[in-house]
């Protein structure tokens, strides 16, 4: 009898600091896509959002010495040098979670492809540094299948390398843009983290919203 595999698994989404010198670029984007008000509430929700995800992460029963941590972006080979970077500039709730976890005995374990992941990485550079809202919309337009292709690509891949590292529990955080619940072996038992809330992205996956529990009942 194969002996099941847990993964939490904990959907991302990405805090202003995590985009580093494109904060401020990143904040113009989501105001001109949003609107200045309905931006200001969507980064409220996103703090809400990781402040439900901390607590409930603080008391799951992990086996912290049998825990291997997946993360989004972290690139095989690159471990130390993006946690240590991460925790030195972002400084997020994700990062402040993830080090708690290894401090507890935890490890990380790299999850992607250079290529790939610095590929996705400069379409999103690219789009974020243009100023002008025309040029910007037309140039995510432009990226957008190609942005699609490469998500796919690196879910391919994340999920097989999660199929061959994975011993026996750990917990990934993964943009929520990305889909690898299909995926993955069948012996890997996935769990929600947090369970008080829930993404729901738009058909053009330009956009994502935060439903919490409240408003689920």
């Amino acid at each position: 009898m194969i002996e099941t595999r847990v993964l939490y698994y904990v959907p991302v989404i990405h805090e202003k600091a995590d985009f580093g010198p494109l904060k401020e670029s990143y904040e113009h984007h989501l105001r001109i896509s949003q609107g200045t008000i309905a931006a200001s509430i969507f980064q409220c929700q996103i703090q809400q959002y990781w402040n439900l995800i901390g607590k409930e992460i603080e008391v799951m029963p992990f086996d912290y010495s049998n825990l291997q941590i997946y993360w989004d972006s972290c690139i095989i080979g690159y471990e130390k040098i993006i946690l240590e970077f991460s925790i030195e500039n972002a400084k997020t709730t994700e990062v402040l979670i993830i080090q708690k976890l290894l401090e507890k005995g935890a490890e990380l374990v790299g999850t992607e492809d250079r290529k790939l992941v610095m590929a996705q990485l400069t379409k999103a550079q690219e789009i974020l540094l243009e100023k002008n809202p025309i040029r910007k919309t037309r140039l995510w337009q432009q990226c957008r299948s190609e942005n699609q292709r490469l998500v796919r690509e690196r879910d391919e891949f994340i999920a097989k390398r999660i199929n061959e590292t994975l011993i026996k529990q750990g917990i990934i955080f993964l943009g929520a843009f990305h889909q690898i619940q299909n995926i993955l072996e069948e012996d890997i038992k996935i769990y929600q983290i947090p369970d008080s809330a829930k993404i729901e992205i738009s058909p053009s996956q330009d956009k994502v919203e935060i439903v919490f529990r409240s408003a689920l009942q």
